[in-house]
């Protein structure tokens, strides 16, 4: 068994105990079971089989790379991870990923998600965090704005342009920040609450707009006005430390971030 028999002995006289009920009669020779035992035995036996099979079930949840995997990002990034999924779903068929893509960050510790591509540090010490890449801010504008106006010279001279700007709710991003240091003596024609309504706008030839690049160049309506970066943001991928073994989140975890490391080499962000 593995132990002492004094350890045994031990451990028999609390099951009785907890029983009250004599299970064995201690002889010269060792212990008997009692009829008490004899009668028990069966159920003993079948418990020991379910708590294998639970034992069993569990792992074999882990080790399996199927079920739903939850994975929150930043916004922009959901048309990035469904562009992924064919190959994914290639590799690993019974998987389902579920994509939240909000504003709000959602708790990976009161499990809300599995998996978080962010793009602002994690202030919960208990995530695991991986850093996979900076992703650059360009000015883009559409064909017919530009020749409309023309591009701005040098390019941080918006004196008579049209800008696409962003709300107070995307106040901190680098675009935001970029257009309140340096956009003074534009025209803000727009303002949007989100990075799919200022592409739009700027798409539609409304004015020049300061975007991701790798969103940006997704759309062929869009080109960039000049080659400077005018912000940065670091992607990150967190996780709980819980779910990092479990299969499912750990192949969806790997594949994501082999993706965008392999986009990143190909200059797609920038």
């Amino acid at each position: 068994m593995g132990c002492e028999y004094t350890t045994v002995g031990r451990r028999i006289g609390a099951l009785e105990s907890a029983l009250s009920t004599t299970l064995f009669v201690r002889t010269p020779d060792g212990l008997a079971p009692t009829a008490a035992a004899d009668d028990m035995m069966p159920l003993a036996e079948q418990i020991e089989r379910s708590a294998f099979e639970i034992a069993s079930r569990a792992t074999g949840h882990d080790q399996r790379a199927e079920g739903v995997v939850r994975v929150t990002c930043a916004e922009g990034f959901a048309g990035y991870i469904v562009d992924q999924l064919g190959e994914l779903r290639t590799r690993h068929p019974n998987l389902v990923i579920e994509i939240l893509d909000d504003l709000r960050m959602f708790d990976l510790a009161r499990n809300e998600a599995d998996i978080a591509l962010r793009l602002a540090p994690s202030t919960q010490r208990e995530l695991i965090t991986r850093t996979l890449c900076v992703m650059k801010w360009r000015m883009f504008a559409s064909d017919a704005y530009l020749a409309r106006r023309g591009a701005p010279t040098p390019f941080d001279n918006l004196h008579g342009h049209d800008v696409v700007g962003f709300d107070e709710r995307l106040a901190h991003v680098p675009g935001a920040q970029w257009l309140a240091a340096h956009g003074q003596d534009a025209n803000v024609v727009l303002r949007g609450n989100s990075l799919h309504a200022v592409i739009e706008a700027a798409a539609a030839g409304l004015g020049l707009a300061v975007l991701p690049h790798f969103l940006a160049t997704r759309d062929s309506r869009l080109q960039a006005v000049a080659s400077g970066v005018l912000g940065t943001r670091t992607l990150s991928l967190v996780v709980h430390p819980d779910l990092q073994k479990v299969a499912r989140v750990r192949v969806t975890m790997d594949f994501l971030a082999a993706a965008v490391l392999r986009d990143q080499e190909r200059g797609l962000f920038g």
